[in-house]
């Protein structure tokens, strides 16, 4: 929701630093130099700064970055800056930056190891890049920093440094600190791999990239041309472009699905019967159904919903009907939704392991489900898709399925499958936990609770049971 997020003021610029303090058994955190050297350039300039991290709060920093002639000027004034430290210490959280907001006009990501830990595989910090790089706003970055890029693409779907002429930590760099197996990946291989004209300045001096709107810098030397870059691109005109969200009609129900394959090292996805039934039976009740996932494009289908009395009849019409396939495999992405939208009547959140992975700390689907609790529209959610109700708030801040009697697959149908170890959490222990009324029905039977404006469902054998109440709800 809207009040969640940090107040910002006009001509902002976000800075980015790791949370982690351990690379591996390696003690690192911050390069402290590649925030507060940039830190001052933006503050001479006019802008106002915000530091945020991955976590939010005391941001760990490298030790390496407070010696000898890595202690650098700016770094001994940050020091001694009790405003500037005193943000440092109290970080705001990314989740908590509107990245579309009109006042934010630049990010620039911060190396340090602790990158190579919470940078990478990180959707929050995905989507902040991939929403300002769309929106033409600048996106900086500047030495381990750049390694958040690689999971980043344009708005066609190609990665966003194919075909730009980019910098980061270099292979030769990484060897000289010795931690090249430790890495994540190794910026220099890994953006060459993506199509990317990668090019290293010498080792340990300055050597700054610019491509448009993307600014790479390869090292800490670079941190100071790299903030200089951002000052002189952000002086400069340029055509900003709106968030594109999808056109919806009337009476629009929303499915959600996984992106995820897997969930640790065991082969999942979406659970087909858990979207097909409910997706015939809103149409058959005369409702606009948009399939939805959490990164849009191809939903992974879960092989063991597909075999036996699990490829249900729904399931095998779902399957061999061309307009229904062909929405799952070009999925809308999540954030695409405009959930304040009046044409919004409620949003279902399918399940399939694969949720386990990303639905669980993803802030988009949070604001989508608290946008439209708030409103009193119908929220509801199948099997393990509730799993996404645990994060998420009511108005008045307690956990959304506090006092509400819930279900959700329970601890036993979790045995059974012999993936309790695998799972983010337990739903029956979770929404316990949170002080909901979770009530079991028995293993592999529909059970579905109503309470109010929010429908659960335990298993797939309810997901019939559930999209009927959602009709029922809805008239």
């Amino acid at each position: 929701m809207a009040s969640e997020f940090l107040a910002l003021q006009p001509k902002t610029v976000v800075l980015v630093s790791t949370s982690a303090a351990d690379l591996k058994g390696y003690p690192t955190g911050l390069w402290l130099e590649e925030l507060a050297a940039p830190y001052y350039i933006f503050k001479n300039a006019g802008f106002e700064v915000v530091i945020t991290s991955t976590e939010g709060g005391a941001i760990p920093i490298d030790g390496g970055s407070l010696a000898g002639d890595y202690f650098t000027a700016e770094t001994k004034k940050f020091m001694h800056d009790g405003e500037a430290f005193a943000a440092l210490t109290h970080s705001v959280r990314i989740s908590a930056i509107d990245w579309e907001s009109a006042n934010v006009e630049a990010i620039f990501t911060c190396g340090g190891h602790g990158v190579e830990v919470d940078f990478v595989h990180n959707d929050t910090l995905k989507r902040a890049i991939e929403t300002l790089y769309n929106a033409n706003k600048i996106v900086a970055s500047v030495c381990h920093g750049p390694v958040c890029l690689a999971q980043c693409n344009k708005a066609n779907g190609e990665p966003l440094v194919k075909g730009l002429v980019t910098t980061g930590f270099s292979n030769s760099e990484e060897r000289g600190v010795g931690l090249t197996e430790k890495c994540a990946w190794l910026i220099e291989d890994k953006f060459k791999e993506l199509g990317a004209i990668y090019e290293a300045g010498g080792d340990w001096t300055s050597n700054v990239k610019v491509a448009g709107n993307l600014i790479t810098g390869q090292n800490p030397q670079s941190a100071v041309e790299a903030a200089h870059a951002v000052v002189s691109a952000l002086a400069t005109p340029r055509v900003l472009v709106a968030p594109v969200k999808m056109a919806l009609k009337p009476k629009t129900i929303v499915l959600v699905s996984t992106n995820a394959s897997y969930i640790k090292d065991h082969p999942t996805g979406l659970w087909m019967e858990e979207m097909a039934a409910p997706y015939y039976i809103f149409k058959d009740a005369g409702f606009e159904v948009v399939i939805a996932s959490t990164r849009g494009g191809p939903v992974p289908i879960d092989g063991g919903s597909l075999v036996g009395d699990y490829m249900t009849a729904e399931a095998k019409k779902f399957c061999h009907d061309g307009e229904a396939f062909a929405a799952l495999s070009h999925s809308v992405r999540l954030s695409a939704i405009d959930w304040e939208s009046e044409n919004v009547k409620a949003i279902v959140t399918c399940g399939g392991h694969g949720v386990e992975s990303d639905f669980v700390q993803n802030d988009v689907l949070k604001r989508a489900i608290e946008t439209m609790y708030t409103a009193n529209k119908i929220v509801a959610s199948v099997c393990h898709g509730p799993v996404c109700l645990a994060q998420c708030k009511k108005a008045n801040g307690e956990p959304l399925v506090k006092g509400l009697v819930t279900t959700g697959f329970s601890n036993s149908e979790e045995r059974g499958t012999g993936l309790t170890e695998k799972c983010a959490w337990l739903i029956e222990d979770k929404f316990k936990e949170l002080g909901a009324i979770y009530e079991a029905g028995g293993d592999w039977s529909s059970n579905v609770k109503v309470a109010g404006n929010l429908i659960t469902g335990q298993n797939p054998q309810s997901s019939v049971e559930l999209a009927n109440a959602v009709v029922s709800a809805l008239k």
